[in-house]
């Protein structure tokens, strides 16, 4: 786990690859759009009344994992598990794990990962995340949002 990231903070780098596709349909701004940009690009925890009304679904599931499971709703831990265990949508827009096994040394952001043994996807590593050879990761729409500790991962 990143240092010191807050569960705001791990939220919003989740959500963020949306972002893109919200602005285009209208559901955010090109303001928020920006705004998001910058948190996320300076690592800064943004209000959690911006992200509710940039993110107001994903908020309200958080929510309601949250009561279910009896957790306090801005935690590291509760975030956390939300996203990768509770996110519930499928496909590209599923929270997805895999081993990563190929990191370009030539400046860009590209990683291999291997999700399902002979597959691997090219995701981008959007944090600037330091990975190496085998790292776990866990990753949404094809963004690598995590580098998840030996045995982290859950069925």
């Amino acid at each position: 786990m990143p240092e010191q990231m807050s569960g705001v903070q791990l939220f919003l780098r989740y959500a963020w690859p949306c972002a893109e596709n919200k602005l285009r349909i209208g559901q955010i701004s090109q303001n928020d759009f920006v705004d998001l940009k910058w948190f996320v690009e300076n690592k800064i925890k943004p209000e959690t009344c911006f992200l509710r009304k940039c993110f107001p679904k994903a908020i309200r599931a958080l929510e309601e994992f949250a009561i279910k499971e009896d957790k306090d709703l801005w935690t590291l831990e509760t975030v956390t598990k939300y996203w990768r265990y509770h996110h519930g949508h499928t496909g590209n827009c599923a929270v997805r794990f895999g081993e990563v096994v190929f990191t370009y040394k030539d400046g860009t952001d590209f990683v291999k990962v291997v999700e399902h043994e002979p597959f691997y996807v090219v995701c981008v590593n959007s944090y600037n995340l330091k990975l190496d050879f085998g790292d776990q990761v866990s990753f949404h729409q094809l963004h690598i949002v995590e580098k998840i500790e030996q045995g982290a991962i859950e069925g």
